[in-house]
């Protein structure tokens, strides 16, 4: 009997110390692979009114500021990618040759963890091209006339934006998201890429789908179509529209 106390007072001793070990263990497993390859770096960048994005990146885009640039992400990865400024056009790629996928940005091994995320900002953005597998999104957009196009499979997102003319094109199978106001719009997709702009809000436009992708937008105004291939286009407000419809994709317009 006085055995079985000794050995049970013993369990009781050590059990607080085993638990301990068992929890350190099992952070140390969940958070050091994380933190050792978790990284900050900054980048040198100089006034620009254009972006070029040709790197399996995710970029997050801010106007009205000065020129600066910051990546997070994997450190050896964040040491590929290559910010450079010429003519007031920022280009954004990597050193060497990776895959175009943002799902192989570390040479596969990694996957999506190995993606980094660079933060940007600039005073005033005129153009904005995506070209391959990158992802670009712009907090805030200005301005009197404005170009987007995406290249590839990647994706852009404008959150809001507030421009006289804008300028959307989608070649690939890529999609462009935009949100807010404009007077004037010209929309042109070809391929199954998609044009995402439904909650943006148009005086009137002219939208050409010549692929199988699809179109969305809103026209308080009139609203020049013409469709071509078999992807389908939609017109919502109170749009006055002029379609000329060649191929077998759906034109819906108005309400």
């Amino acid at each position: 009997m006085i055995m079985a106390d000794r050995e049970m007072e013993g369990r009781r001793f050590w059990r607080p110390f085993f638990l301990g070990l068992a929890a350190l263990v099992a952070a140390a497993g969940l958070i050091a692979p994380g933190a050792a390859q978790a990284a900050m770096r900054g980048y040198i960048v100089t006034d620009f009114n254009s972006i070029k994005v040709e790197a399996p990146v995710r970029i997050v885009l801010t106007t009205g500021s000065g020129a600066s640039g910051m990546g997070e992400g994997d450190r050896d990865v964040l040491d590929r990618v290559d910010l450079s400024v010429s003519g007031g056009s920022l280009t954004v790629r990597m050193k060497d040759s990776p895959d175009s996928s943002l799902a192989k940005s570390g040479g596969g091994k990694k996957g999506a963890q190995s993606v980094p995320i660079l933060t940007i900002s600039t005073g005033v953005l005129r153009r904005a091209a995506v070209n391959g597998g990158g992802a670009l999104t712009i907090r805030n957009l200005d301005g009197l006339e404005v170009d987007l196009s995406m290249n590839g499979a990647g994706d852009m997102l404008v959150e809001e934006a507030k421009v006289d003319r804008l300028n959307l094109y989608v070649s690939g199978g890529g999609r462009v998201t935009v949100k807010g106001t404009a007077k004037t719009v010209r929309a042109s997709a070809n391929g199954p890429g998609t044009i995402e702009a439904a909650d943006l809000v148009a005086g009137q436009a002219t939208i050409a789908n010549d692929g199988v992708g699809s179109v969305r937008i809103t026209v308080n105004g009139p609203a020049k179509v013409v469709s071509i291939g078999s992807g389908d286009t939609t017109i919502g407000g109170k749009a006055i529209c002029d379609v000329t419809q060649r191929g077998v994709g759906q034109v819906i317009c108005g309400q």
